[in-house]
């Protein structure tokens, strides 16, 4: 449960704000080691302490992601808070359930939700690996644009990359590079046809 400072009980799993905001929490038990508060949040920048001590810190605000708090230091008993900054003119929003859990345990189940995700990169992985077999550097390229593109657009994001402004940056590149080599490599394939 997490309060304001009036004590107005706030849900996080779906809460919305404008402007600058302070939360707390207090573990009714120690987590045990490795647990991490894991958060989805979008425009938001999150710093959380203990007895002013920081213990974490977004560097963006920018796009959405997961904010993965290392919380086993927390003693029973003690008190959490979490400052949420939105984005300049944006709306910053939290949104599903709030987990404790490990990054590994976390990994799994993100693995299990977006599993259509993983076989598709799975998919394009096995096409790039016969495309360099085949000695074909531009369909190679693509794949690796493509692949790039479909990582950067899932939540896999952060376990390959860690940063959401990396994300925010190569999204967009690398749809455009993957789609610049599938029109030169169909350029190439009509030129072949016409001769």
């Amino acid at each position: 449960m997490w309060q304001n400072d009036d004590g107005r009980i706030i849900h996080l799993n779906a809460f919305k704000t404008n402007s600058p905001l302070t939360l707390r929490h207090r573990f009714e038990k120690r987590p045990e080691k490795g647990t991490y508060l894991i958060i989805f949040k979008s425009n938001l920048k999150i710093t959380a302490f203990t007895k002013n001590k920081i213990i974490y810190r977004t560097d963006e605000d920018a796009g959405k992601g997961y904010a993965l708090i290392p919380v086993s230091e927390v003693l029973k008993g003690e008190e959490i808070a979490l400052l949420l900054e939105p984005r300049e003119n944006k709306t910053g929003y939290t949104e599903g359930a709030i987990r404790l859990q490990s990054k590994n345990d976390f990994f799994l189940t993100l693995l299990v939700k977006e599993r259509k995700t993983v076989i598709l990169i799975l998919g394009i992985i096995f096409l790039f690996l016969i495309t360099l077999k085949r000695k074909n550097p531009c369909l190679s390229l693509f794949f690796i644009f493509l692949l790039l593109f479909i990582i950067t657009v899932s939540p896999l994001v952060q376990f390959f990359f860690g940063f959401l402004t990396v994300k925010t940056a190569l999204s967009p590149l690398s749809l455009i590079s993957a789609i610049y080599f599938i029109i030169n490599y169909l350029i190439i394939a009509i030129k072949r046809f016409m001769c």
